[in-house]
């Protein structure tokens, strides 16, 4: 389903002008809406719609507006890890 018109959802912290726009897709369900990841400091620090894609024409729905927030979180894990045979978790090659 598409709709007539465009409209750009947005969601962006930023101190300052954003560095730069990357194009993706939201990675939320399996839809493939769309959008531009902000980024300053080499930092996500945003998204918005893309208003030129078929699909969501720059609309984005509530948990891929707010998906950026994980990324900058001090919890998150930035390597994977696997389990070994005593049972800890290691970085996984």
């Amino acid at each position: 389903m598409s709709w007539d018109k465009e409209r750009i959802d947005m969601n962006i912290y930023s101190q300052g002008d954003v560095d730069k726009w990357v194009y993706n897709t939201c990675n939320i369900c399996s839809v493939g809406c769309g959008c531009y990841i902000a980024v300053k400091d080499e930092k996500i620090v945003g998204i918005k719609g893309n208003g030129k894609h078929p699909t969501n024409r720059g609309r984005l729905g509530p948990k891929g507006e707010n998906q950026w927030y994980a990324n900058n979180s001090t919890d998150r894990l930035v390597t994977p890890l696997i389990r070994n045979s005593s049972g800890e978790l290691t970085p996984a090659t």
